[in-house]
């Protein structure tokens, strides 16, 4: 979050933050609390901003965990409960607004252990899904094509795409169209 500038002395306010994959919160918890304290240093409507925050589970397990943890955070610190932050979708395959910030730990899923199912459809959606890519590259495709015109994508990823076969689609991409 600091390195994308996320920070609460800035005006967090009108930012789309979007975690694609969200576990059990490693990002939205820290993004929630730190547009918490932006919004009391810049004064703006906190619940009314809240709604700029947008995560996906695919697990519904997690999905209610998180939302009950969120929840709790938010009572903890004053605020009404607030429902379905966390969105219980395959964000691949879910409807996705233009977000200014994408962040986040997408899933490392090796391409034999998709289902084939699954792996037909995103081939179908995600022209950087080839050949034997793993899953974390489409939601890079995903992310990088719904970014507003100065936001960012910020992954925790490994780096074989940057030297791998499967990498080579997602390479181009970025090199014609965005700035590492």
């Amino acid at each position: 979050l600091d390195r994308v500038n996320y920070k609460e002395e800035n005006n967090l306010k009108d930012l789309v933050v979007i975690e694609p994959s969200a576990g059990d919160g490693a990002f939205v918890i820290p993004i929630i609390e730190r547009l918490v304290q932006s919004s009391k240093r810049y004064d703006f409507d906190f619940q009314n901003a809240l709604k700029n925050i947008i995560a996906f589970e695919i697990d519904s397990e997690l999905t209610n965990s998180l939302e009950t943890r969120i929840n709790n955070f938010l009572v903890e610190r004053g605020f009404n409960k607030v429902l379905h932050i966390v969105k219980n979708e395959d964000f691949l395959l879910s409807e996705c607004s233009t977000a200014d910030l994408y962040i986040g730990n997408p899933p490392y899923v090796r391409h034999e252990k998709i289902p084939l199912n699954q792996k037909r459809e995103y081939k179908k959606r995600f022209r950087t899904f080839n050949k034997r890519a793993d899953l974390f590259i489409p939601f890079y495709e995903k992310c990088l094509r719904n970014l507003s015109s100065n936001g960012l994508v910020s992954f925790i990823c490994s780096n074989r795409w940057l030297k791998s076969q499967y990498g080579y689609s997602l390479r181009e991409l970025i090199k014609l169209n965005f700035n590492l």
